[in-house]
């Protein structure tokens, strides 16, 4: 059985409620194109767009992006030394 990778792609055909597998991602890892998932829910939450600046020198990444519950597009903050649970294909 292969490992799962990081699933990267069209966010249109993402169902919100549905489960998906997941895989651990630190936060210097995350990149566009990337759906962050609920860790309790296990559903898809955010689709990572667009990254952006962020404060130099914090650890801390930001991202321009979709919130597949609310159907809206906005800022995301991520701190840093954190691990993201994020959608695996």
């Amino acid at each position: 059985m292969s490992k799962p990778k990081v699933f990267q792609g069209d966010f249109g055909p993402i169902d919100p409620l549905e489960q998906c597998a997941t895989v651990e991602v630190p936060c210097d890892k995350l990149r566009p194109g990337m759906v962050v998932c609920d860790r309790d829910l296990g559903t898809p939450g955010a689709a990572l767009d667009q990254r952006l600046r962020a404060t130099r020198n914090s650890g801390s990444k930001s991202f321009m992006g979709w919130d597949l519950d609310t159907n809206t597009y906005r800022r995301y903050d991520f701190g840093p030394n954190r691990t993201f649970a994020v959608m695996a294909v």
